[in-house]
């Protein structure tokens, strides 16, 4: 997995896609560390981010105040990039590896599925930037399909009919003017 590719920030979210991507991610409920967040801290991620306490109160506030700030089309545009580099990585081990390899036919499943996944970006991004009348018939498109599989499945496929992605942007800009004016 090392060394990381260009663009990767985060080496912790690096190594837990590829390990998704081979079924390999295991959660230990037991905690193994303490987790000490302090004011120089790199990470800017809403639930790391701050020292204070993290509550299930403020993880939801935290996570809706993301969703209203959150750009869709960017985070579509990052997940492709990291799904790009991905596929990239094992596609490397694949040309590295001999095919009586154990991790060979598993590379090739990975491969095909992270192939599958960026088509599915790329066609939800490609829907969310047509215009209005192109939405539904492409949202109906991309169900039928089974694209939606490589998001939330049929909550995206609700939030993509529903315009919801468009509501946010405007409720955010619109909190974010309300914040901006308040100071």
């Amino acid at each position: 997995a090392f060394p990381l590719p260009p663009g990767v920030e985060a080496h912790d979210t690096w190594l837990v896609g590829l390990a998704e991507d081979y079924g390999a991610r295991m959660i230990i409920e037991e905690p193994l560390q303490l987790y000490r967040r302090h004011e120089e801290a790199t990470s800017t991620a809403s639930v790391t981010a701050g020292t204070d306490r993290v509550t299930k109160f403020s993880y939801y506030r935290d996570l809706v105040l993301e969703r209203l700030r959150g750009d869709t089309t960017a985070f579509l545009e990052s997940s492709l990039a990291d799904t790009t580099r991905r596929l990239g990585r094992v596609r490397d081990w694949l040309e590295a590896a001999s095919s009586d390899d154990a991790l060979y036919q598993a590379s090739i499943d990975v491969a095909q599925a992270l192939e599958t996944r960026r088509e599915a970006v790329r066609a939800r991004m490609s829907l969310l930037g047509a215009p209005a009348y192109r939405r539904l018939p492409g949202v109906a498109r991309l169900a039928a399909r089974h694209q939606y599989a490589a998001f939330n499945g049929a909550r995206t496929a609700v939030r993509d009919a529903l315009f919801l992605d468009r509501l946010f942007a405007r409720l955010g800009r619109k909190t974010g003017a309300e914040r901006s004016t308040r100071r």
